[in-house]
């Protein structure tokens, strides 16, 4: 209710806020669908479990998972009977489960052969498990289709600029697993120490054997009010089943400076992050402190290798004084620290209506 973002000619010199505007913020949808095809092996790039009896296939993404509000209250969006969020399309009788603790829990839908939503379940998060309560050959004719429907920024989507627009376009051949920042992912990777005291130990793999690169971890501190500079902070991780470890950060302080106001936040935040060429096996995280400070909350993410990766295709649907307008381009897999580029013909003022990447 309150932004910036859309009168940025009053931000400059401000000295005061921007003022309070029912719906004045906007998001943008950011829609995946996935079709796993069961004929041919592809569906297992999407699997991280599967026996004889279910197919299970994980979900995350940088946005969180929208709804369309159960009811028109001003916190609707909280209650039972959320829709649009998560949808699946089948055309057999298909009992399915979702969890959002990686597991720990499930949600069981019942059976049904036309489109269940799990919206209700999954609602604010960023991720989930889907179980499919059937083996890979009883799904063959299916027809499954997953839909998830996430809030996004509207401003990290690309904006075409007029009188013609060059595109760049490159894939990093990584993907990300996380635990966090919602508390029941995190809590079902906690090996050591809890949520609320000064100790606390995530750990995470990379899905299907895949080898890491980077290792994330950030947390939300109870650092009191006021802060004590002399309080050390440490985030830390092994890749050695904690016989060792080594600093993502080391010995970090809130500084004290000349004028301060009366009153301090009594919560702070302290992250950090480390790449690497390869690590293999299990990642743990270690958060402590020697003040005693209590960990509100906690995450760590990976990014790891992708082992194959396909080519992309990517569609702009515009507006311009010519009408609406379509252009896509096939991208190849490539080198990722190298960029490909595309001239789309815009006219004068084009308006972006969206944008679809989908592996070709």
């Amino acid at each position: 209710a309150r932004t910036w973002v859309n009168q940025p000619e009053k931000f400059y010199n401000s000295a005061t806020e921007s003022g309070y505007q029912a719906g004045r913020a906007r998001y943008a949808n950011a829609v995946f669908t996935y079709r796993p095809n069961f004929a041919n092996g592809d569906y297992e790039e999407g699997v991280i479990d599967e026996t004889d009896s279910h197919v299970t296939f994980e979900f995350q993404s940088p946005y969180i998972i929208a709804a369309t509000p159960a009811n028109d209250h001003e916190w609707g969006i909280y209650e039972p009977g959320c829709r649009n969020g998560l949808s699946i399309r089948t055309q057999i009788p298909l009992s399915i489960s979702v969890s959002t603790d990686r597991g720990q829990s499930w949600h069981e839908s019942g059976v049904s052969s036309k489109v269940v939503d799990l919206t209700d379940f999954v609602k604010g998060h960023r991720q989930y498990w889907l179980r499919l309560n059937a083996n890979a050959k009883q799904l063959r004719d299916s027809e499954l289709e997953i839909v998830t429907v996430c809030q996004c920024n509207s401003s990290t989507i690309p904006q075409l600029t007029g009188n013609g627009s060059q595109i760049e376009f490159a894939a990093s051949g990584q993907a990300m697993i996380s635990a966090g920042p919602n508390l029941d992912q995190a809590n079902a990777h906690r090996v050591a120490g809890d949520f609320g005291s000064p100790r606390l130990t995530l750990q995470l793999s990379p899905p299907r054997n895949a080898v890491a690169t980077e290792v994330y971890a950030a947390t939300h501190v109870a650092s009191s009010n006021p802060p004590s500079p002399d309080v050390r902070y440490q985030i830390e991780y092994s890749t050695t089943d904690g016989k060792s470890w080594q600093p993502l950060v080391k010995d970090w302080r809130i500084t004290r400076r000349g004028q301060e106001p009366s009153d301090f936040w009594s919560q702070s935040f302290c992250f950090g992050a480390v790449k690497q060429q390869e690590i293999r096996g299990p990642v743990a995280v270690r958060f402590r402190n020697d003040g005693g400070k209590r960990y509100r909350r906690a995450e760590m993410h990976l990014t790891y290798r992708v082992p194959n990766t396909d080519a992309t295709r990517v569609t702009f649907h515009w507006r311009d004084e010519d009408g609406p307008q379509t252009a896509s381009r096939r991208f190849l897999p490539s080198d990722p620290n190298q960029t490909q580029t595309w001239q789309i013909p815009t006219g004068e003022h084009p308006q972006t209506l969206w944008v679809e990447y989908q592996p070709d």
